[in-house]
């Protein structure tokens, strides 16, 4: 019978920390906040972020003011 040869798949999960802003629903006042994601790529962690912003009731015009990639954590799994 014949084998059937797997190719490995590997893929390098980074960690990016995005710093933001943001106004409250009741005081209006700007606030700053940094959150850490894990992802793949920078443009979709910044999406990611985008949608999960808007599932936060307590923040309004979010906006994002940097996003760093965290060198010293990236991660390479094997699938």
């Amino acid at each position: 019978m014949n084998e059937v040869k797997r190719i490995p798949i590997k893929l390098e999960v980074k960690d990016f920390l995005i710093t933001f802003k943001y106004e409250t629903w009741k005081s209006h006042k700007g606030k700053e906040g940094k959150v850490i994601i894990k992802h793949f790529d920078r443009q979709e962690a910044r999406d990611y972020f985008r949608k999960w912003a808007k599932k936060i009731r307590t923040m309004s015009n979010v906006k994002i003011l940097d996003t760093v990639e965290l060198k010293e954590t990236r991660q390479e799994i094997a699938l």
